[in-house]
């Protein structure tokens, strides 16, 4: 059973302006570097990034979820549909934690230019205490930025405890909800529940769908504190394609700490996505930077 999320894997460009655009906007800190070790990117499928250097990224509040930079020299995604990138099937996008999602815009807007806010913060639609924007990270990875409700408990999450807090939600982009929901349920175990449709602006505008589409939406719930939310994208949504040798662009993985070592090591789920599976661990930061390896 997945337990928690302790991070999120994304390959950048350039792993230095990446990493001080990261610290410089929201405030975070870096946690530790490493070079990924053969073992490692040979399990991830991946022995192209063997050697590579690599940074972990965390809020103030040091607690996980970190994001994970690797270095892979590759150029982001180019835009389809305005700034955005087409949504393909697999982890789509990292959600954080922000106290003021309008303020943050606005700094973003006026003093980083590494960050693009593609959607304005607003209320989401089926929740209007809820407030959220989209934002394109240095690398064109995809993030939202939201504010929860600090006078009610929504599904166990937590608020957000400084500015830019850490991340709690990884958005997955699948072909068939219900078949990804039963993968989540049966193969490893954690509860999942399936939502009604909802409207998501940026999966409409990448799509050239109509203001008014409705994503079919399900979630699969970690015991406390994190969650995936799993959106079934339009049937032109393309699986991702990595390059030869090296890591799914955009978000290559999310890295999960299991209840027991059982099911251990790396996997893909039935979209393609990256699920680092990790087994009880005391030190995420050591896990993740393979001190341990």
């Amino acid at each position: 059973m997945l337990q928690r999320i302790l991070g999120f894997t994304i390959g950048v460009e350039r792993l230095d302006a990446s990493a001080r655009a990261w610290c410089e906007a929201f405030g975070w800190e870096l946690r530790g570097e490493a070079t990924v070790p053969e073992t490692v990117a040979a399990s991830w499928r991946a022995p192209a990034v063997a050697g590579h250097r690599a940074a972990l990224l965390g809020a103030s509040t040091q607690e996980p979820a970190y994001v994970r930079l690797v270095e892979t020299h590759d150029a982001p995604p180019p835009a389809v549909a305005g700034p955005l990138p087409r949504p393909t099937l697999g982890w789509s996008a990292v959600e954080i934690g922000a106290a003021d999602p309008y303020a943050l815009a606005g700094e973003l807007e006026a003093g980083h230019p590494a960050f693009r806010v593609v959607v304005p913060p607003r209320p989401i639609p089926y929740d209007p205490d809820i407030h959220a924007m989209q934002v394109l990270g240095p690398d064109r990875e995809l993030l939202y930025l939201t504010r929860l409700p600090t006078d009610r408990t929504l599904l166990d999450l937590v608020a957000a405890r400084c500015r830019v807090d850490r991340p709690f939600i990884a958005v997955l982009g699948v072909r068939d909800l219900q078949a990804s929901l039963a993968f989540y349920r049966d193969v490893l175990g954690t509860p999942v529940i399936t939502g009604s449709g909802t409207v998501v602006q940026v999966i409409n505008d990448a799509f050239g769908l109509g203001p008014a589409w409705r994503t079919p939406l399900g979630i699969v719930k970690l015991p406390r504190e994190f969650l995936v939310e799993v959106d079934e994208l339009p049937p032109q949504a393309a699986p991702r394609v990595a390059p030869e040798g090296g890591l799914l662009p955009g978000i290559a993985m999310v890295s999960f700490e299991l209840d027991s070592a059982g099911d251990a090591g790396f996997h893909h789920g039935p979209d393609g996505e990256g699920l680092e599976l990790l087994a009880p661990v005391d030190d995420p930061v050591a896990a993740l930077l393979w001190r341990d390896a």
